[in-house]
């Protein structure tokens, strides 16, 4: 009888992720056995079918009745308490599953989050959707408080930072904050003994960052920036056919993000002031996401850059939307980059882009295979050759590498999104 070993083990205090078991049917078309899964924790266990028309039936739900369920090529089946599993080949063909779990099941985590608008609201959505708690949430004033415990179901609001820090029931706090704000939060959280879940950027400064991390490596506390495109599941399959060497050496890199949202010179928004956005605005805005995407991908550091900045309108209608206000800030960037091990790389970044909407591009030569990708049309991978025909790959679980299996969310008649990455970032986190 096979046996699945649990999907995570505790290792120094913390819980590591094991790659997928895999069983499969015998030729006599005779059921696999019963798979036991034992459950580590509150964790939740998914069944991937990988081929057509095959069947899983399962213990659980809340009164563990016995449940079948037909999956088709690249469906998960989420089998919240999970007792054990009994997988069986279909009629025809051989079924092929794999016991995983994506992500753990949060229920007993308890979160906070600081800073409940704009990007705070995708933030409980995700924590929500992997199954954790949100705590409290912490606003600027009373009535925002309010109106977030209530919109996110929290156990409280307040605008005392302080009181949630202290709080034993809070495992995570989200901030999701103004840049200049990031520091002096994260440094009281993790000083807190919470983990936590920083928006980007990281700090202003580079002292400020290097800080951080010394007081995350000297309190053990789990500390992630939201760099959540990395989640992308085609994304993750770039750095593995990166990693595994398809590509050959990585030659050059050419990618944009583009949006229009400073295009005019009456757009305002927070980040255009230095107090509180920072002295860059595209860079700090859009493009440190694309210079972790480029870097992940390519699973190298950046060593070398030379860059070319401009402020489209040095003069802005200010936040009051009467007054002409002078910025410094600079809406379009682009850099020339070299990475340590020889690649080159060329980034665009713009908010004055006319009719784009947060739109990515990312191109990867090697010395024996191209890649492209781009979002938000994220669910295609482009791969070019010289002496065969080019492909588009799909999302689909049975086109795409062991490891970015893992970051799938959907079956492949599905599409993913923004918020998936969201969703994948906190279970992997």
């Amino acid at each position: 009888m096979p046996r699945a070993p649990p999907p995570f083990e505790r290792a120094r205090g913390r819980q590591t992720r094991r790659r997928p078991v895999e069983h499969k049917g015998g030729k006599d078309g005779g059921t696999l056995g019963e798979a036991q899964c034992e459950l580590v924790g509150n964790q939740r266990h998914q069944l991937l079918a990988v081929r057509a028309d095959d069947s899983a039936r399962y213990l659980g739900g809340r009164r563990g009745r016995p449940k079948t369920a037909v999956l088709r090529s690249g469906m998960r089946a989420p089998l919240p308490g999970v007792l054990a599993a009994q997988v069986w080949r279909a009629a025809r063909g051989q079924a092929r599953f794999m016991i995983a779990a994506p992500w753990q099941r949060v229920s007993r985590v308890r979160a906070a989050i600081v800073g409940p608008g704009g990007i705070g609201r995708i933030h409980a959505e995700a924590i929500r959707r992997a199954g954790a708690q949100i705590h409290a949430v912490v606003a600027r004033t009373d009535a925002g408080a309010r109106t977030a415990r209530e919109q996110f179901g929290a156990e409280r609001g307040t605008t005392d930072l302080s009181a949630v820090l202290s709080d034993p029931d809070v495992d995570v706090v989200h901030v999701c904050t103004p840049n200049a704000l990031h520091f002096p939060m994260a440094r009281a959280v993790l000083s807190a003994g919470k983990h936590i879940i920083l928006e980007k950027p990281l700090t202003l400064t580079v002292a400020e960052g290097r800080e951080l991390l010394r007081l995350a490596e000297t309190s053990g506390r789990i500390h992630a920036v939201g760099f959540n495109n990395r989640f992308y599941p085609l994304v993750q399959e770039v750095r593995e056919r990166v990693r595994r060497g398809d590509l050959g050496d990585v030659i050059s890199v050419r990618a944009a993000v583009l949006e229009d949202g400073l295009l005019h010179a009456d757009d305002w928004n927070w980040r255009l002031d230095p107090q509180i956005g920072g002295p860059s605005v595209a860079l700090s805005t859009i493009g440190c996401h694309l210079i972790d995407l480029v870097t992940f991908m390519v699973g190298d550091a950046i060593s070398e850059v030379c860059a070319d900045l401009r402020t489209v309108h040095p003069r802005r209608i200010g936040p009051d939307g009467r007054r002409a206000v002078e910025v410094d800030g600079q809406e379009v960037a682009h850099l020339l980059v070299r990475f340590r091990q020889g690649c080159r790389g060329a980034l665009a970044m713009s908010q004055a882009s006319a009719g784009r909407r947060y739109e990515y591009s990312v191109e990867v030569d090697g010395t024996q295979q191209a890649l492209t990708w781009a979002a938000p049309d994220c669910n295609e991978l482009w791969v070019g050759t010289r002496g065969s025909p080019n492909q588009i790959v799909v999302r689909d679980p049975a086109l795409i590498t062991e490891g970015a299996r893992d970051y799938l969310t959907y079956g492949p008649a599905f599409r993913e999104g923004f918020g998936e990455t969201f969703l994948q970032f906190i279970a992997h986190v």
